[in-house]
């Protein structure tokens, strides 16, 4: 029987480690004004878990809100930074 160190064990792989959220998504979010929103390019899931993240890491309020609307037929997805 053979002991080995604990750092030396293989990790685990559970799901997928969370990617960083890049600094210019976090910029364009922080300065929406109240009342103001701002089209986004991403899926709405992305968007989704990215502002949930944030807003666990309270890097910003509980203010905002991901919606999603159809505008001449095509799906878009808007932040919105609510009063």
């Amino acid at each position: 029987m053979s002991y080995l160190n604990i750092k030396d064990l293989p990790k685990t792989h559970r799901g997928r480690e969370a990617k960083l959220i890049p600094k210019e998504f976090v910029n364009s979010i922080s300065k929406i004004p109240e009342g103001k929103a701002l089209e986004m390019k991403e899926k709405v899931s992305i968007v989704q878990s990215r502002i949930k993240r944030m807003v666990e890491e309270k890097t910003i309020a509980e203010k905002y809100k991901v919606v999603q609307r159809t505008v001449e037929g095509k799906k878009r997805v808007f932040v919105t930074h609510e009063q």
